[in-house]
């Protein structure tokens, strides 16, 4: 990135440069107006997600906002925009679609497609785990979102549940491309989510897209199971686990589940399933004539969308966007000046559906709001009855009753 001496200085090359070389772009965020009862849809450790509306169409959209520069981190602005040149080519029905970018001296706007179930890791909370009916219709989108990917020679390497988009209507998409990459040959890089690396990643060797399709092994696992396979107290015991194969499978599951996700978590990436393996294998041909519209067929071919202008920006640092024709306008509409401070929020593993690594995620309870106040009701109409039948004998309360009992309901 550029290093200016003033934040004037930055802003007055933003004006004489930046903005008037940056293409006019279709979408523009005048045209949107929040959500008022789900403007946010999640925060992070760059920025935070709103739901916006178009005024004109109706039509929902997420936008992810994200700052260059916080108070304890700078977003790495070169990985953001491979993030954006990646993403912006994809058009498959299991992959999120990623409309426009908007960028300005201290934030960039991503236009993404709205998907209105959450994410697949919700799911598996709500439900621990999955019949393999349902769980295979999942798998088997996300496989055709991958399949798709591999294919154009991308690579996406932070598969796991929290990635993977649900509509209410049972469609997958797979999103969060912050990791992908678009490459061939074989990538050292260590990055991606502990419990879904590759062993291959753990020991900082050269990989391929097989990396992938590990991460699809334990995505099955945790669906059938409501776990990941390999837990342990450090990276070292993990990898261990790994190496020796130390699977365990609970009772119900059946061989053909078994047998494929031993093929997609073999150790050496030579050995293991490519997605085309996967796709054909005999679990899937089982439940694959029930899977939903949007991914139905066996290779779903989408469109790549192709073109040098994402990543010939790559080449470049500040400012992003150069050799455009026409300005557009670096004025945010007050609506979507933020609510929420972001810069002093705390980094979650699991991140949500949209953010980024930061991102947090809703934290699901045993009882709901509305059983816990009943039981509140209950508690307190028992102890004025019990109180009231101990002053008629004479006898003192006892101590801490109150919260004795919610400790009994689980409720302390």
């Amino acid at each position: 990135m550029r290093s200016y001496c003033s934040e004037v200085c930055k802003r007055n090359d933003w004006d004489a440069l930046h903005s008037t070389q940056c293409k006019k772009h279709g979408i523009k965020l005048e045209d949107f107006t929040l959500v008022p009862d789900r403007m946010l849809l999640g925060r992070g450790t760059y920025g935070e997600v709103q739901l916006i509306l178009n005024k004109e169409t109706k039509e929902l959209y997420a936008l992810k906002r994200i700052k260059k520069i916080t108070k304890d981190h700078k977003v790495p602005i070169k990985l953001l925009y491979r993030e954006i040149s990646v993403q912006q080519k994809l058009s498959h029905p299991n992959i999120t679609r990623l409309f426009d970018h908007y960028e300005t001296p201290n934030e960039v706007f991503l236009f993404l497609e709205y998907i209105d179930g959450g994410n697949l890791y919700s799911q598996i909370k709500k439900k621990i785990k999955l019949p393999e009916r349902e769980a295979s219709k999942y798998f088997y989108q996300i496989c055709q979102g991958v399949e798709y990917l591999h294919r154009n020679n991308i690579i996406h390497r932070d598969l796991k549940p929290d990635n993977i988009l649900v509509s209410r209507a049972g469609s997958v998409k797979i999103c969060d491309f912050g990791w992908a990459i678009s490459a061939s040959e074989e990538r050292k890089t260590y990055c991606g989510t502990l419990d879904y690396m590759a062993p291959e990643i753990m020991r900082e060797s050269h990989y391929s897209n097989k990396v992938d399709i590990w991460s699809l092994g334990i995505i099955l696992f945790e669906l059938l199971q409501g776990n990941t396979p390999f837990r342990g107290r450090s990276t070292g015991e993990k990898l261990r686990k790994m190496i020796n194969r130390e699977i365990e499978f609970v009772v119900g599951i059946s061989n053909a589940a078994k047998g494929l996700i031993l093929k997609m978590l073999e150790v050496d990436p030579e050995q293991r399933l490519d997605i085309k393996g996967v796709l054909e294998n005999d679990w899937i041909f089982r439940y694959v004539t029930e899977s939903p519209r949007g991914s139905h067929s066996r290779r779903s071919s989408g469109v790549f969308i192709t073109g040098d202008e994402f990543d010939l920006k790559l080449s470049k640092n500040y400012p992003a966007c150069y050799k455009r024709k026409e300005g557009f306008s670096s004025k945010i509409p007050s609506v979507f000046l933020s609510t929420v401070d972001v810069e002093n929020e705390d980094s979650n593993s699991n991140n949500s559906s949209y953010a980024d690594e930061g991102m947090e995620n809703k934290v699901f309870s045993v009882s709901s709001p509305g059983e816990v106040k009943k039981k509140e009701e209950e508690l307190r109409k028992l102890q004025v009855k019990l109180e009231g039948h101990k002053k008629k004998k004479k006898t003192p309360s006892p101590k801490g009753f109150f919260s004795k009992m919610f400790s009994v309901f689980g409720l302390g």
